[in-house]
């Protein structure tokens, strides 16, 4: 039915690798990567609040300012 030689198997493993290049361009261009990671900072830091313990101190996304 299909006769899969070389050439076809190198053309799916190029068209695999020009996706994954794309993907990590896109992710990059949206900064969908540092988006990432600042939910995980603010879910970790309401699990904090939730606990009743202060944040962590070593945050550098969210310094703590004071509205005195």
């Amino acid at each position: 039915m299909f006769d899969f030689n070389l050439s076809t198997i190198i053309i799916i493993l190029v068209a695999i690798g020009i996706f994954f290049l794309l993907r990590e361009v896109n992710c990059w261009y949206w900064k969908i990567n540092e988006r990432i990671i600042l939910l995980e900072e603010i879910l970790t830091r309401l699990e904090n609040l939730e606990k009743g313990r202060q944040p962590s101190e070593s945050s550098e996304h969210f310094p703590e300012i004071s509205i005195d």
